[in-house]
């Protein structure tokens, strides 16, 4: 099939899923693993493309402006929304690009119905998904200790297979200590 994307070897292996979800919430984080999902998707799969609308966040951020004089939540809110749809408008793009079937989905969490993580893992398990692909963000270690994040919580609570895609500086660290590790 001319033009179309097809996916390259993972450590010597080729592996062809037919249903992963993809956390993409617009950091070059969800960029990554986007991308790397598009390589693992059997041509006849399908790719569920998920962020979530935390609305427990916008209250945490109207708490923390409420010193400096407040920000109004609706309006964080519509610019929310504002930015998921270019980013709904790009995933659907890149992946028609490459002729990749895509599902775009908003899930919207409200306060008192758990994390962002564990909404995305729930909604991704109801759809079937083979596999869960979330990037990583270049955070803070002790905020993630002290808070946790999103990977790390699919990671640890989901039966769900998972793969988490390191940050680039991560990914060229790894490599470079693994190869000097392995130097003769």
């Amino acid at each position: 099939m001319s033009g179309s994307f097809y996916p390259k070897p993972w450590k010597g292996c080729l592996t062809m899923l037919t249903r992963i979800a993809v956390a993409v919430d617009g950091s070059d984080a969800s960029w990554a693993a986007l991308d790397f999902a598009m390589h693992l998707i059997a041509p006849e799969g399908t790719l569920l493309c998920v962020d979530v609308k935390d609305l427990m966040s916008f209250d945490l951020e109207l708490a923390a402006e409420a010193y400096e004089g407040g920000g109004a939540t609706d309006d964080s809110i519509k610019e929310w929304d504002k930015q998921a749809a270019h980013i709904g408008k790009r995933v659907k793009a890149v992946t028609a690009e490459h002729h990749i079937n895509a599902i775009w989905h908003i899930l919207t969490v409200e306060p008192g119905q758990g994390g962002a993580a564990r909404a995305f893992a729930q909604y991704a398990d109801k759809w079937g998904a083979e596999l869960l692909v979330a990037g990583q963000h270049h955070g803070s270690k002790f905020i993630e200790d002290l808070f946790g994040s999103f990977p790390k919580w699919l990671v640890s609570h989901t039966g769900v297979p998972t793969l988490v895609i390191p940050p680039a500086n991560d990914a060229i660290e790894v490599a470079s200590s693994s190869a000097a590790n392995n130097a003769p």
